[in-house]
């Protein structure tokens, strides 16, 4: 007997199959449809094992929808749907017990990120422009400077100004 079985092209375990075709009979109660919510949150583990084997959103709400999963409109739960869910309940989840534990943690970005902004930055005293603040003084703003190899100086001035000009 094969242990996987095909659902929407996609090889599925049978205990998979099995626990997802669980999980939509437990989406109707006595007194009609259960909010999905709700049945993610008493079977939240299935959706962190599937997620954790590296099913997509898409294929989970694939194999849900084979298994004849539905929302309460009778349309298709999407990948969106489950993944914002889920997100929901594993975030419930974390407050109600402080930390999360290691599966539900987001794993660490390797992206860079860019250095925090000066907030100054040296200018020549010899360029200045002239702006007015909500007293109505006159207050010299540091000028961008004329430099071409002074880009970054350039940059952070007019965030600098932008940053002033918006507190005004």
């Amino acid at each position: 007997m094969p242990r996987f079985v095909t659902v929407l092209g996609c090889a599925v375990d049978r205990k998979i199959r099995t626990r997802l075709a669980i999980f939509v009979r437990n989406l109707e109660g006595p007194l009609g449809k259960v909010p999905l919510d709700r049945a993610i949150r008493n079977d939240l583990a299935l959706f962190q094992e599937l997620r954790d084997s590296g099913a997509s959103w898409i294929q989970i709400s694939n194999a849900l929808a084979a298994a004849g999963a539905q929302r309460a409109d009778g349309s298709a739960i999407t990948g969106d749907h489950l993944r914002s869910a889920v997100s929901r309940q594993l975030k419930r989840q974390t407050d109600e017990h402080g930390e999360p534990s290691a599966a539900h943690r987001s794993p660490p970005t390797t992206s860079k990120r860019r250095p925090p902004v000066a907030k100054k930055s040296p200018v020549s005293p010899s360029s200045s422009v002239t702006t007015q603040n909500d007293h109505h003084t006159r207050q010299k703003l540091p000028a961008a400077p004329t430099d071409a190899t002074n880009k970054t100086s350039s940059v952070l001035q007019k965030l600098a100004r932008t940053r002033q000009l918006r507190e005004t």
